[in-house]
């Protein structure tokens, strides 16, 4: 991790810590004298102590005198020079008393005034890690000492496949002596099988003229015991160049077979390493120059073998990739362990690579250091996809913590294991205040059989469960209405862990809707109670809505009017002079009032009404119909008509 200068006013140190608790390695920071400042809950879990025993604890507490030693000895270095270093084959005690293995990577913290005031770093459990190193440089020994201790037989055939020669061994291997064997093949101590097999096998090393070893074949000594040799075996030719018979290494691997299993796979795996694996492998000596690689790091870098021997990695790194390399390879020499390491390589095209190394120290016979081996893999892709996953994970974030809506997620019996602000908000509590707490405990009690059965019938059917209305109760104990959407929490192997889910808060437009309802209550009864007919219509004039008074003065039903046209209930000229009426109020969008026409009821009467009309419009305020009043006058009308016939015959008298 770089140098970095803070300052006491930094904001952006919760959102790095945020990142930081959801990575698997320990993140911490210390003050000069090596004591916790800051931790997050990996380095707890690793640690085996909580954040509150680990702030302020330094590392003598945690490990013994030696390893405490080399924590302040590298510390100490990184403090002096300012660089970056890393602690490989550190050990510490857990607070339970067990001992880990751990590898970290730190660097300076410096102020404002980039003076150093602490240190950060990564710390890595890589006790396994160790462990399966142990194991394996075990088998090797063991391989080694195997290789070195055993006896082996050589042997002389001539064309026709009889012994011509044997040592002393091929004797002690086979329990026959030498004048026994001389002037006989393999028959004399195997069946017909082994026989064909082993003459298939010189037919094939004559006609290729190529050696061929490890073959095993199974034959049986002279006392009857059964035994397997691991044959190699090639041609021997005259001072002429003349193939004039065979000569093989004879070697009894018998006794060895099945508790060398183990060996024989390690040796196979080594053999599939270097021979066909995607990753490079390569050695070098103690300078770091090249002695040996394989045709992946040739792929991988762009250069031939021939660039590559005898170079180091300044030839295909840049000035601070290959101090860190450098530092490093001084690093393994000097504990001995191997290590790990990420670095940027220049290929010969000119685009840059990451690769991840694993680097040990190569020993000779009498284990003295010689030099180093390491396996190189291209994680460039992996890089770029961590880039591109912590990019989305901030983007997921991001949303998360803008969105109006609550986000949460509970295991399985409900309790919360993450909130966004919002969900928190809406119980009026903080984020960190419901971690942990179950679910149930914040709605009204008689509806959390609701949301139970409903995340109950999501864990059964493993599909989501959509519009769950509950009363949640908030923190200052006030009730209010949510409405949530139920998704299956599943882990990697589909199995379903929990839940997930989306809150809304509609406490409010609860309330509202019930304004708005008791208002269109109210507003029904005064259009069902009034004297007056009101009525409602399309554009054509046909009736979409009436009242009880409008079916009195029409004679007809509520169902019968519905739909009803204008040439139903009156005659044609009235008819003409209604439409001419609308298409008046629908072009200048003005209201007509007190416009008197005659009506035909369903019994055939003629009666007349009195009404004003507007426009309805919808939300956008296009015209979409009318609405209007209508009062029966006619009685009304006879009166003034029987007070106008009056008064014009009062005047004839």
């Amino acid at each position: 991790m770089a140098d970095r200068s803070r300052s006491g006013t930094e904001t952006k140190e919760d959102n790095c810590l945020s990142i930081l608790e959801n990575i698997n390695d320990g993140y911490f920071e210390a003050d000069l004298s090596g004591r916790f400042t800051l931790v997050n809950d990996s380095l707890c879990a690793i640690i085996g102590y909580s954040r509150d025993e680990l702030i302020g604890m330094e590392n003598r507490l945690y490990t013994d005198a030696e390893n405490s030693r080399k924590a302040f000895t590298a510390f100490n270095d990184i403090y002096k020079t300012g660089k970056p270093g890393s602690i490989f084959d550190y050990e510490i005690i857990t607070k339970h008393g067990s001992k880990k293995q751990i590898e970290i990577s730190a660097s300076l913290i410096k102020d404002a005034s980039v003076k150093p005031v602490g240190f950060c770093g990564i710390l890595r459990d890589i006790t396994d890690r160790k462990k399966l190193e142990e194991t394996l440089s075990q088998s090797e020994q063991r391989y080694r000492t195997i290789i070195e201790q055993m006896a082996d037989g050589y042997f002389e055939t001539d064309l026709n496949g009889k012994f011509t020669f044997v040592n002393d061994a091929e004797c002690r291997n086979t329990g026959y002596s030498r004048d026994e064997l001389i002037g006989n093949d393999v028959r004399f101590f195997g069946d017909e099988d082994t026989f064909k097999r082993l003459y298939r096998l010189f037919v094939e090393v004559y006609n290729t003229n190529k050696p061929v070893t490890a073959y095993d074949v199974e034959l049986t000594r002279k006392d009857g015991a059964r035994v397997i040799h691991e044959i190699s075996t090639s041609l021997i030719k005259n001072n002429s160049g003349e193939t004039v018979g065979f000569r093989g290494i004879s070697r009894n691997i018998t006794e060895r077979r099945q508790s060398e299993e183990a060996l024989r796979q390690s040796e196979e795996k080594y053999r599939t390493i270097i021979e066909s694996i995607n990753d490079a492998y390569y050695e070098t000596d103690l300078t770091g120059r090249i002695t040996f690689i394989n045709d992946m790091l040739c792929k991988h870098l762009g250069y031939s073998r021939k660039e590559l021997t005898g170079s180091n990695s300044r030839f295909f790194q840049d000035d601070h990739n290959y101090k860190k390399t450098v530092q490093f390879y001084a690093e393994v020499y000097k504990t001995g362990n191997p290590g790990l390491l990420e670095m940027e390589c220049i290929r010969k095209d000119g685009t840059k690579g990451n690769y991840g190394l694993s680097l040990s120290v190569i020993r000779d016979k009498n284990d003295k250091k010689t030099g180093f081996r390491g396996i190189s893999r291209d994680i460039t892709d992996r890089k770029q996809m961590e880039k591109q996953l912590r990019q989305s994970e901030e983007r997921y974030r991001t949303i998360l913590d803008e969105m109006n809506d609550g986000y949460f997620e509970v295991d399985l019996a409900g309790n919360y294991t993450f909130n966004n602000e919002p969900n928190a908000r809406l119980l009026k509590y903080s984020p960190g205040e419901l971690i942990g707490k179950n679910s149930f405990n914040y709605m009204v009690k008689e509806d959390a059989p609701i949301v139970y059965n409903a995340f109950n019938n999501i864990y059964k059917t493993g599909k989501p469960e959509r519009n769950i209305v509950y009363r949640a109760v908030h923190k200052d104990g006030n009730i209010g209405i949510a409405v949530l959407a139920g998704f299956p929490l599943k882990n990697e192997k589909g199995e379903i862990v929990g839940f997930r889910g989306i809150a809304r808060d509609i406490t409010e437009r609860r309330h509202l809707e019930e304004q708005l309802r008791q208002s269109e209550e109210k507003y029904r009864t005064i259009i069902e109670q009034m004297e007056d007919g009101y009525f409602e219509t399309d554009l054509k004039g046909n009736f979409t809505f009436v009242n009880e008074a409008e079916c009195r003065n029409l004679g007809y039903t509520h169902d019968e009017l519905i739909g009803m046209t204008r040439h139903q209930y009156t005659d044609e000229k009235n008819a003409q002079i209604l439409f001419d009426l609308l298409l008046n109020i629908y072009n200048t969008g003005n209201p007509v009032k007190l416009h008197e026409v005659e009506i035909i009821t369903k019994d055939g009467t003629t009666s007349y009404n009195e009404i004003s009309v507007a426009l309805i419009r919808d939300d956008k305020g296009d015209p979409v119909g009318f609405r209007g009043i209508a009062r029966d006058v006619t009685e009304r009308k006879k009166q003034d008509e029987k007070i106008q016939y009056m008064a014009t015959h009062d005047g004839l008298t």
